[in-house]
C-alpha cells in the first residue's frame, strides 16, 4: 500500500511432486519406504506413493508413539501398519523444523542372502555330524558370513543416516532456485537479529523483486519464468561473499539477502551489485521498457536495540524501500533506515 502497510496475501507452497521425484532416486529395494510427516504425526509424503495416505494421522504408529518420545533420532525394527512389512527404520526429528523424516529398508531384503545361507548351513549340519572332517571348514565359513552380514547391516544404517541428512537439508531449501526457503530465512532473521542486539552490530537486508515478472510469464510462459528465476537466484547466491550471509526466496518473484554485521552503505553496495548483474544477464523481456529483465531493490539496515526493535521492522523498512524503487521507475536501488546519523548519510551519498 502507499502508506507502507501490507495490502495483500502471500502464499508460499512446496511442490510435493519435487520430493516425490527426489525420493525415487534413492535405492531402498522393492519393499523399502521413505516418509516425511509434520511434528504432530500427519503424513505429508510417502514412498511408495499412495495419494490416499496423504494427510493420514500416524501419531499412534510406533515411530511417533514408542521411539520419538525416547530419542529424536534412532534406528528400530518396526512392522508397518500400512502394508505389514517389517523394516529397519532410521528416523529423525528435525530440530529446526516441525518435521519428522524416516527411511526404511525391508528386513527381509537386507537379510535375504544371510537367511538363505543360514538355511543351507542347517541342511548341511546333518551331514557335518557324519563328516567331522568338515566341521572346522563350516564353522569358519559361518563366522565369515556373519561378519559380512553385520557389515551389510552397518552399511545399510549408514546409508539410511545419509538419506535422512539429505532430507533434512531439502526441508530448508527452495526447490526452484536452490536458495534457502522462507522458513529458513525467518528463523535465520530472528537468530541474527538477536545476535545483533547482543553484540550491538548492524544488520542489513536486501529485498529484490523482478520487474514486470507477470508480463514475462504472460509473454514467455511459466517454464521460461522458472528458468529466469533460477538464473537470478544464481546471481543472488554469487553475491554472498561471507559465510554468515544468507540468500533466500522470499515468495513468488521476490528474493532476499540477509547481511549480518553490515551497515547501510555495505548493504547498498551488495544491492547495486545484484541489480547490475541481473541487468547484465541480458535476458530478453519485451514487456520491460529496457528490453531485458531487471530488478528493483529495497535496502534497510540498522543496529537493533534490545526491547526497542523487532525483526519485522527490518523487513518493513526494506519493503518500503522496494516500493520507492518501484514507484521511481524500477531497475534501481532505494533504501530506508530507522536511524541515520550524519556519518551514515555521508557514506550513503558517497556510495550513490
Amino acid at each position: 500500500m502507499p502508506d507502507g502497510s501490507f495490502g495483500g496475501v502471500v502464499l508460499a507452497t512446496i511442490n510435493m511432486n519435487y520430493f516425490r521425484q527426489f525420493y525415487e532416486r534413492f535405492s531402498i529395494g522393492e519393499k523399502g519406504a521413505i516418509f516425511i510427516a509434520n511434528g504432530a504425526g500427519i503424513l505429508l509424503l510417502r514412498r511408495p506413493f499412495d495419494e490416499s495416505l496423504l494427510g493420514r494421522d500416524i501419531s499412534q504408529f510406533p515411530v511417533f508413539h514408542d521411539y520419538l518420545p525416547k530419542s529424536p533420532v534412532g534406528t528400530a525394527v518396526i512392522k508397518s501398519r500400512v502394508d505389514g512389512v517389517t523394516r529397519i527404520n532410521s528416523y529423525r526429528r528435525i530440530e529446526e523444523y516441525p518435521l519428522v523424516v524416516s527411511a526404511a529398508l525391508s528386513q527381509d531384503e537386507v537379510l535375504a542372502a544371510w537367511r538363505l545361507d543360514t538355511v543351507m548351513q542347517n541342511a548341511v549340519g546333518g551331514v557335518l555330524v557324519l563328516l567331522i572332517a568338515f566341521i572346522g571348514y563350516r564353522v569358519v565359513r559361518q563366522i565369515d558370513l556373519r561378519v559380512k552380514s553385520e557389515a551389510g547391516l552397518v552399511a545399510a544404517r549408514n546409508e539410511l543416516e545419509l538419506i535422512n541428512e539429505t532430507l533434512a537439508r531439502l526441508a530448508s531449501q527452495d526447490g526452484l532456485t536452490g536458495l534457502a526457503n522462507r522458513r529458513h530465512f525467518d528463523q535465520s532473521l530472528l537468530a541474527e537479529f538477536s545476535r545483533g542486539q547482543r553484540e550491538k552490530s548492524a544488520l542489513g537486508l536486501v529485498l529484490i523483486d523482478v520487474d514486470f515478472f507477470k508480463q514475462y510469464n504472460d509473454i514467455y510462459g511459466h517454464v521460461a519464468g522458472d528458468e529466469c528465476l533460477r538464473k537470478i537466484g544464481s546471481v543472488v547466491a554469487y553475491s554472498m561473499r561471507r559465510p554468515g550471509d544468507l540468500a533466500a526466496r522470499y515468495g513468488g518473484e521476490e528474493l532476499v539477502i540477509l547481511l549480518p554485521g553490515t551497515d547501510l552503505p555495505g548493504a547498498l553496495a551488495v544491492a547495486e551489485g545484484v541489480r547490475h548483474a541481473v541487468q547484465s544477464l541480458g535476458i530478453e523481456h519485451r514487456g520491460n521498457p529496457l528490453g531485458v529483465v531487471t530488478v528493483s531493490v529495497g535496502v534497510a539496515a540498522f543496529t537493533p536495540v534490545h526491547l526497542e526493535n523487532q525483526a519485522v521492522e527490518l523487513i518493513e523498512l526494506a519493503d518500503k524501500a522496494l516500493y520507492k524503487a518501484k514507484a521511481a521507475g524500477r531497475n534501481q536501488v532505494c533504501y530506508e533506515s530507522a536511524c541515520e546519523s550524519a556519518e551514515q548519510l555521508a557514506a550513503v551519498f558517497a556510495f550513490r
